[in-house]
């Protein structure tokens, strides 16, 4: 499914700081992107790398990690954020982690290593 522009497409939830849950399938999770404060990145809680910023009215979130640009925009009502471009099929997702950041990131680590 394709998020262009939809009533469902709505302003991000404040993006400095928090660390979202990446599906580049949009299912299954294969990666953890901090988006630091100072507007870059963090994948895996490795090395600073990329960008971030909002544009469009908050509505679209602009990227770069792992030497990808991406552009996502945020679904409030399913509380995700689906890639807009580059274009995939299925759209690659991502899903903010919260207060829990920190911990999920460490959890991840473990689920991916008995996978």
């Amino acid at each position: 499914q394709q998020y262009h522009t939809s009533p469902s497409v709505a302003s991000f939830p404040d993006v400095a700081g928090s660390v979202w849950t990446w599906a580049h399938d949009g299912t299954k999770p294969n990666g953890i992107i901090e988006f630091l404060p100072d507007g870059g990145t963090k994948w895996f809680n490795g090395a600073r790398q990329g960008h971030w910023k909002l544009k469009e009215g908050g509505t679209v979130l602009e990227t770069s990690f792992n030497g990808v640009h991406h552009e996502l925009v945020y679904v409030a009502s399913e509380k995700k954020a689906v890639l807009r471009s580059p274009e995939r099929s299925p759209s690659s997702q991502m899903w903010i982690q919260g207060d829990r950041g920190r911990l999920l990131l460490f959890d991840f680590k473990i689920l991916l290593s008995k996978i």
